[in-house]
This record gives structure tokens, sequence and C-alpha cells, in this order.
């Protein structure tokens, strides 16, 4: 009548990697059986990853049905689905370092520290996404303060004509006429440098003309060749030329995308 204890011995090296249940019930039907699930994972690298790195990087490189499948499954099953992603992509599979995986995390590094950082829902901002889907731009423009009104409305017409120019200083972006309290507009020539004419620059300035965001904060990056993707993504393949203009909406460093010639195309 006394308690006993039963061991048993399940050899784990003989197991694929990926999630396993375990099931214990009395033969005779008495008692209470015991369920248990346990994972198998037979690489290193997964042990450093955490959970939440885990979701983030699949809401980054899976779309579609693919995503919907990664989200649906068990953590193991995650992990095995992005260990199968990677391998797919790895230009030399003798080689021990995935490179590409390699170039991913480098990039991943950088967003963490320099562009908002990275969760579970992936890049936390609109920036930090760009530079995981096509890396560092070739050309950057930065503004964090403004000194123009006009800065912002030359950089939307950059986003769209290639050949805008830069107009640094005030004077070069014209005057008001005198006598009037209207916006300055980018196309007049009063006492300053015009720039082309850009019907969707200009559409979206109606918009953004009287927000407080118009002034606020921007990036504008460039990539003359289409940029370096890993894999395919919402901004691969698009042409050469790719400009995004991204805003600090809340002055609070968070960048969102707001005027790109890959969503809208070229004048």
């Amino acid at each position: 009548g006394r308690s006993a204890g039963l061991f048993y011995e399940l050899d784990v090296n003989l197991l694929p990697e990926g999630p396993y249940r375990l099931s214990l019930a009395p033969l005779d039907g008495q008692g209470r059986g015991v369920l248990r699930d346990f994972s198998v994972v037979w690489r290193l690298a997964n042990l450093g990853r955490h959970r939440h790195q885990v979701l983030g990087e699949g809401r980054t490189v899976f779309r579609g049905k693919e995503l919907d499948k990664f989200l649906d499954s068990s953590p193991a099953v995650q992990e095995k689905m992005l260990d199968e992603f990677w391998d797919a992509l790895n230009p030399d599979p003798t080689n021990p370092v995935n490179e590409v995986y390699l170039e991913f995390q480098y990039r991943l590094a950088y967003v963490r520290q320099f562009l908002g950082g990275f969760g579970e829902f992936g890049a936390a901002d609109d920036r930090g996404e760009l530079f995981l889907m096509l890396g560092p731009p070739d050309e950057l423009k930065i503004e964090r303060m403004p000194m123009n009104e006009m800065d912002q409305d030359d950089a939307r017409i950059q986003v769209f004509n290639r050949f805008a120019p830069d107009r640094e200083g005030s004077w070069a972006k014209g005057d008001p006429a005198e006598g009037t309290s209207e916006p300055l507009n980018p196309y007049d020539t009063i006492g300053g440098l015009p720039m082309p004419n850009s019907f969707h620059a200009e559409r979206e300035r109606g918009a953004k003309r009287y927000s407080a965001t118009h002034t606020y904060a921007f990036e504008l990056w460039v990539y003359h060749n289409g940029g370096h993707d890993l894999f395919l993504n919402r901004f691969s393949q698009r042409g050469m030329g790719q400009r995004f203009l991204f805003v600090d909406r809340t002055g609070a460093g968070d960048y969102v995308l707001e005027s790109s010639n890959v969503m809208q195309g070229d004048e």
C-alpha cells in the first residue's frame, strides 16, 4: 500500500529537434495521469534567443500565411521555422557561420542602439524596419531641429524628384510676398531658389502644412542602387533611386514613414 517510484530513461539523442508531449497514466486506471510538454533544441544559438526576439524576428521575415503559421506555432516550432528560413539563405552551407544571418544580426544590433529599438513586434519605428530590410542608405539627410519651415517641404519634393536641389539656409528658400502671412511656397522664386514642381509633394504638403509636425525633425533616406536586401520583402526589387521621408511625429524620436517614391512613384 505504500507509494513507489518508477523511473524510466528516455534517450533524447534519438529525438529530432521540435516540441514534444509526454503522457503518463497508471495501467490499472486508478489515479491521475500526468501530461508534460518539453522541447528538444540542438543549436546553441537558439538558447541565446529571448522570446521577444524570436517573435520579432518572425514578424520581420515572414509574411502572409507563413506569418500566420509562425504565430500559431509552439515556441520550438517557431525556432525551427526561423532556422530553416535562414538555412535556405545560407550562401555557403559548408561554412558553420551563415553570413546572411550574421549580417542580419549586425543590422539588428544597430537598430536596437540607434533606431528606436526592437521587440516582439519587430522594429519599434519605421526607420528600423527599413534598415533591416535594405541596410544602411547610400545618402542620408537629417534635420533634428529644422530652422526653416520650408525644410520639410523641400524634403518632400526631393522624395519624388531626384533633380530637386538642396536649398541651404533661409534666403535660398525664398521669402513670403510683402504684406502676406501665407506659408511660404517652395515653388516661388521670390528672393530665392525655386524647386521643381511636384504633384505628389504638393498634395501631401496641402494635408500637412497646418499640422504641428510640419516643422518637426525628419530624415530623408536615399538608396541609389535599391539597397541590399537579405531576403524578399515589401521593399525588394523596387528599382533604383528609392527615397524615404521619416518624420518624428511625437517630438520624442518616434519616426514614421510619411513619404516614399517606392509607394507612389517618381515624377
